[in-house]
Protein backbone atom coordinates (compact mmCIF):
# COMPACT_ATOMS: atom_id res chain seq x y z
CA UNK A 1 0.00 0.00 0.00
CA UNK A 2 1.19 3.79 -1.01
CA UNK A 3 -0.22 6.95 -1.09
CA UNK A 4 1.92 9.91 -2.66
CA UNK A 5 0.75 13.74 -1.32
CA UNK A 6 1.67 17.09 -2.81
CA UNK A 7 0.58 20.53 -2.24
CA UNK A 8 -1.98 22.01 -4.58
CA UNK A 9 -0.10 25.09 -6.25
CA UNK A 10 1.63 27.68 -3.87
CA UNK A 11 -1.52 26.60 -1.24
CA UNK A 12 -0.75 24.88 1.88
CA UNK A 13 -3.77 22.52 0.97
CA UNK A 14 -2.90 18.72 0.36
CA UNK A 15 -4.16 16.57 -2.40
CA UNK A 16 -3.21 13.39 -3.24
CA UNK A 17 -0.53 12.91 -6.29
CA UNK A 18 -0.50 9.46 -6.71
CA UNK A 19 -1.49 5.84 -4.53
CA UNK A 20 -1.35 2.31 -5.45
CA UNK A 21 -0.39 -1.00 -3.70
CA UNK A 22 3.32 -0.80 -4.87
CA UNK A 23 6.31 -0.04 -2.47
CA UNK A 24 9.15 2.05 -1.65
CA UNK A 25 10.21 1.77 -5.51
CA UNK A 26 6.92 2.75 -6.99
CA UNK A 27 6.69 5.56 -4.73
CA UNK A 28 10.40 6.91 -5.63
CA UNK A 29 9.56 6.74 -8.82
CA UNK A 30 6.72 9.43 -8.44
CA UNK A 31 8.70 12.04 -6.76
CA UNK A 32 9.11 15.22 -8.20
CA UNK A 33 12.21 17.41 -7.75
CA UNK A 34 9.88 20.75 -7.89
CA UNK A 35 7.86 19.69 -5.39
CA UNK A 36 7.05 18.68 -1.18
CA UNK A 37 5.63 15.35 -1.07
CA UNK A 38 4.41 12.63 1.36
CA UNK A 39 4.94 9.38 0.85
CA UNK A 40 3.05 6.91 2.97
CA UNK A 41 4.00 3.07 2.59
CA UNK A 42 3.61 -0.23 4.23
CA UNK A 43 6.65 -2.61 4.03
CA UNK A 44 6.23 -6.01 4.71
CA UNK A 45 9.57 -7.70 6.11
CA UNK A 46 9.93 -11.21 5.54
CA UNK A 47 10.86 -11.85 9.29
CA UNK A 48 7.49 -9.82 10.88
CA UNK A 49 4.17 -10.58 11.08
CA UNK A 50 2.81 -6.96 10.78
CA UNK A 51 3.81 -4.14 8.28
CA UNK A 52 6.03 -1.34 9.09
CA UNK A 53 4.90 1.74 8.13
CA UNK A 54 6.75 4.65 6.63
CA UNK A 55 6.40 8.16 6.04
CA UNK A 56 8.79 9.54 3.46
CA UNK A 57 9.41 13.51 3.82
CA UNK A 58 10.42 14.41 0.47
CA UNK A 59 11.63 17.89 -1.02
CA UNK A 60 12.75 18.41 -4.36
CA UNK A 61 16.54 19.90 -4.87
CA UNK A 62 14.33 22.90 -7.09
CA UNK A 63 11.76 24.05 -4.53
CA UNK A 64 12.55 27.63 -3.57
CA UNK A 65 14.19 28.32 -0.28
CA UNK A 66 11.60 30.26 0.84
CA UNK A 67 9.03 27.36 0.02
CA UNK A 68 11.17 24.69 2.27
CA UNK A 69 10.80 27.11 5.11
CA UNK A 70 7.76 27.57 5.01
CA UNK A 71 6.65 23.35 4.62
CA UNK A 72 9.11 22.95 7.46
CA UNK A 73 6.53 23.11 10.10
CA UNK A 74 4.52 20.55 8.31
CA UNK A 75 6.23 17.64 8.68
CA UNK A 76 5.25 17.28 12.52
CA UNK A 77 1.25 17.39 11.79
CA UNK A 78 1.82 14.98 8.47
CA UNK A 79 2.94 12.58 11.09
CA UNK A 80 0.57 13.62 13.83
CA UNK A 81 -2.22 12.45 11.00
CA UNK A 82 -0.74 9.10 10.01
CA UNK A 83 -0.22 7.86 13.91
CA UNK A 84 0.81 4.22 12.85
CA UNK A 85 3.74 5.61 11.31
CA UNK A 86 7.01 4.38 12.91
CA UNK A 87 9.86 5.42 10.76
CA UNK A 88 10.29 8.82 9.26
CA UNK A 89 13.23 9.17 6.36
CA UNK A 90 13.90 12.43 4.22
CA UNK A 91 15.41 11.16 1.00
CA UNK A 92 17.14 13.91 -1.15
CA UNK A 93 17.48 12.07 -4.12
CA UNK A 94 14.49 9.23 -5.53
CA UNK A 95 17.43 6.31 -5.24
CA UNK A 96 17.93 7.33 -1.65
CA UNK A 97 13.96 5.18 -1.35
CA UNK A 98 14.75 1.05 -1.67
Amino acid sequence: MRALYTYEGDSNDLTLAASGEGGLQEVSATFDSSCIMYGFCSLKEPTATLPRYVLINWVGEDVPDARKCACASHVATIAEFFQVSATKVTPHLPAHVR
